[in-house]
């Protein structure tokens, strides 16, 4: 498991959703997209998260190998629980669940807060960016990225 390493800025979980097959200059081209669109640094990437089933995703496998950066997944059900601004009947249908990318970021920083790291402060949005679709030539990748803040005083639990 890749270990969950932090920088000076605030972290940042990514969600992803993929077609079977996606590359991973695919994946990185679409982050590379909507991190430049909304002015956010690649850097402060803690994780990506996906579905339970796409983490053996050679595309995203790759790609986090590459980071290095850990990639976590999360159940039909788990994503399912997860209050997002755009769900998507279609998704429902062929996934279980109407958010992926979205759910997945959100469940990625809960998940953080976990581990020991805080969350955004109260009354701020965790959902930094909505889900954006960017096209590829494999189908649609779906990216959602989640913030949070680490407070004073707070250490992240390794292990």
């Amino acid at each position: 498991m890749t270990p969950l390493v932090l920088t000076d800025l605030p972290p940042l979980w990514v969600g992803l959703g993929c077609q079977r097959g996606v590359t991973a200059a695919a994946i990185a081209q679409a982050i590379t997209q909507v991190f430049a669109a909304h002015a956010l640094d690649e850097g402060a990437i803690a994780a990506l998260a996906t579905l339970q089933a796409k983490t053996l995703e050679p595309g995203l496998v790759k790609f986090c190998g590459d980071r290095p950066l850990p990639l976590w997944g999360f159940s039909p059900e788990e994503l399912r629980q997860v209050r997002v601004p755009y769900p998507s009947d279609r998704v429902a249908q062929r996934v279980g669940c109407p958010s992926v990318a979205e759910a997945a970021a959100l469940l990625a920083q809960q998940h953080a807060f976990a581990l020991g790291i805080q969350p955004v402060v109260a009354g701020s949005e965790p959902l930094w960016v909505p889900k954006q679709i960017v096209p590829s030539a494999l189908g649609a990748i779906t990216v959602a990225v989640a913030g949070s803040v680490i407070t004073e005083g707070d250490s992240c639990k390794m292990g």
